[in-house]
């Protein structure tokens, strides 16, 4: 039994093993956002096929996270104004353009910008975000 053919059953477990963390979490990640619970699904599964065809890391995950759904619920819920369909729509649109966006900033190289961002303000800035959400929760009743 060559090597590969040994290593692919615990990659099918790894795998499996990422899906049980990383589906709960995409979905309650889809509720932040306000969003259907399957778009978090989707959002946890796919972009794992795309990294593994056109990423450069072995031990990368990529998904949806907290910080990146309060601020796309925060944006879009503001210009929606309470009309779920508009909302679904913004969402949709901000999705394809944020993509656009990522596939042009990789054309002419621009990640070594993120080299310039501190680990301080990035901490600061997760910490800002677990307190909106924690702030959020507490005036929700249980």
């Amino acid at each position: 039994m060559n090597y590969e053919k040994r290593n692919f059953r615990f990659d099918i477990l790894a795998g499996l093993s990422v899906a049980a963390v990383a589906l709960p979490t995409a979905i309650a990640y889809a509720e932040i956002a306000r969003v259907p619970a399957v778009v978090g699904i989707y959002s946890a599964i796919f972009p794992l096929f795309a990294y593994a065809l056109f990423g450069s890391s072995r031990q990368l995950m990529t998904g949806p996270d907290a910080a990146t759904c309060i601020m796309a619920a925060a944006s879009i819920g503001a210009i929606a104004g309470g009309d779920p369909h508009r909302y679904a729509v913004l969402m949709v649109a901000l999705t394809l353009m944020t993509g656009l966006f990522y596939v042009a900033a990789g054309i002419v190289r621009l990640g070594f910008i993120a080299n310039f961002l501190s680990h301080p303000i990035l901490v600061g800035y997760l910490h800002g975000i677990a307190l909106v959400m924690a702030k959020k929760r507490l005036k929700q009743p249980f």
